[in-house]
């Protein structure tokens, strides 16, 4: 009898403390979100640079009347890392160049448009530092 009690405490430890650590795991800052997206993307050629803009939609969570948007450029060969970093990880360990940042303000219909224009030189600048 205790041959079968073993193994089942066993498996049964490891269980429980992967679905103590997986439920904290997935717990959301603003709950609960149900869609966070980029509703709108648009990106053009402009006399010296870029023109970049997006709009934020989400559903469910706080109604926040503003985010910061960080504006962001990496290496392709950084992808891999990038996927496994926090943000904030990414540009504290210089993964990422900032491009720009802005406070995007909610408008009426509940999104969050933001516009950017890059100038070339600059941008090149910015991506070789």
């Amino acid at each position: 009898m205790s041959k079968v009690r073993i193994p089942l405490v066993n498996s049964l430890v490891p269980f429980l403390f992967a679905w103590a650590v997986g439920t904290a795991a997935v717990a959301q800052h603003c709950a609960p979100i149900t869609e966070s997206y980029l509703s709108r993307t648009t990106i053009e050629h402009v006399p010296n640079g870029i023109a970049f803009e997006a709009t934020y939609s989400k559903t469910g969570g706080q109604a926040k009347e503003a985010y910061q948007a960080y504006l962001l450029a990496y290496a392709d060969s950084k992808s891999k890392a990038l996927s496994e970093m926090s943000p904030r990880q990414a540009i504290s360990n210089k993964l990422v160049s900032v491009l720009d940042t802005q406070l995007v303000t909610r408008n009426a219909a509940g999104s969050y448009p933001m516009k950017w224009q890059l100038d070339t030189q600059r941008l090149v600048g910015k991506l070789l530092s």
